[in-house]
């Protein structure tokens, strides 16, 4: 981890180079006439604008009576302003690309899928964690009783898992959006089975 004062002047530096990096766009644009040039424009002002408000507030936490109690708030601050601006940059950036390269309707019916995919594909990542981090635990639970119901739900959760890491991949490989129905499927009957073996023996 950086010290705060160089992770500051880094931020400085990164901000006022993308900001010439979006002056540069936008003296290309003016002689290029290519409408691309306008979203490097937009956005390193935007990257640039979010870098250099953070390296700012990391240096006014600094120069306080008590940098140790603010660095690290100001410090997070800075980092949530940063993460939710890049994403609007980058939204732009995508958006200039994918009409790049398709015109008209075509054009916004593919960014409406990339969009629902980029929206879709953080809760698939957490949900594939999760359930593999449970199946962990439901392992050392296994390996102490050998109780076959736990096995079940391990399998079942393993599944579960490959189903929401199918979707991620799916939107690469669309067969493997095919292949996700099955796992999860595999996933429901295996804690069904556990369920009714559980019920039969109550």
């Amino acid at each position: 981890m950086l010290p705060p004062l160089l992770d500051a002047v880094f931020d400085l530096v990164s901000g006022v180079i993308a900001v010439i990096v979006s002056h540069e766009a936008a003296k290309a644009k003016s002689f290029s006439k290519e409408d691309i040039f306008l979203s490097f424009e937009v956005s390193f002002a935007l990257l640039g604008a979010s870098n250099i408000l953070r390296g700012l507030l990391v240096l006014s936490a600094l120069l306080t009576f008590h940098p140790l109690n603010w660095v690290r708030p100001v410090s997070a601050l800075g980092d949530l302003v940063q993460a939710f601006v890049a994403t609007i940059a980058y939204a732009i950036l995508l958006w200039a690309q994918v009409k790049s390269v398709w015109s008209g309707g075509d054009a916004g019916q593919q960014v409406g899928q990339i969009a629902l995919g980029l929206a879709i594909l953080p809760f698939n990542i957490l949900n594939t964690f999760f359930l593999l981090a449970s199946t962990v635990f439901i392992f050392v639970r296994f390996s102490k009783d050998r109780n076959t119901n736990q096995a079940l739900v391990a399998i079942g959760f393993i599944f579960l898992a490959c189903a929401h890491f199918s979707n991620v991949l799916g939107h690469m490989q669309p067969v493997l959006l095919e292949v996700e129905n099955i796992l999860r499927l595999a996933g429901y009957l295996s804690l069904l089975v556990m369920l009714v073996r559980l019920k039969k023996k109550t």
